[in-house]
């Protein structure tokens, strides 16, 4: 999800995986270049009862609001301000980011929570059918359609 800009070619590029797991280069608007999302991986409470947010790319951020892991925050660059989030809940559009479906784009059915030491499931619907894969390997993008653009594939 980071944003690369050449500025002697004035392109400008946002780093995504596609259907094989390789990272490639997605060209993207100019306004576009101007956020990230990054997905909450973890929140710990600091001095001051303030919530430290810790993000996928190893960044962290300091918010007031109630956010879950999981969750997705826009960032905006460079400033490195928190300015919205997507929720991971049912219904929301999930890219894949690991296994067997790398670079799939889905609709979130069902998300499965178990309280033992299995990692978590989400069941996935796409335009092929459903299937199961892990939480952590689902980067949700927006509600209804993704926020940014993205490159084919599956």
């Amino acid at each position: 999800m980071d944003v690369i800009e050449i500025p002697k070619t004035e392109k400008v590029y946002r780093v995504l995986p596609d259907h094989k797991g390789r990272l490639v280069l997605h060209p993207i608007a100019k306004k576009n270049a101007e956020f990230k999302l990054c997905m909450i991986t973890d929140k710990t409470t600091i001095k001051g009862g303030k919530t430290q947010l810790n993000l996928h790319d190893g960044r962290n951020s300091i918010v007031d609001e109630e956010y879950s892991s999981g969750d997705v925050v826009v960032v905006e660059i460079p400033d490195q301000t928190v300015t919205d989030h997507i929720k991971f809940e049912s219904g929301t559009v999930g890219l894949i980011t690991g296994g067997k479906h790398i670079g799939e784009l889905g609709k979130v059915k069902e998300i499965n929570i178990t309280r033992s030491s299995k990692p978590n499931t989400v069941e996935i619907e796409t335009d092929d059918g459903t299937f199961l894969t892990l939480a952590d390997y689902v980067f949700v993008l927006g509600k209804d359609e993704p926020v940014i653009s993205l490159p084919g594939g599956k």
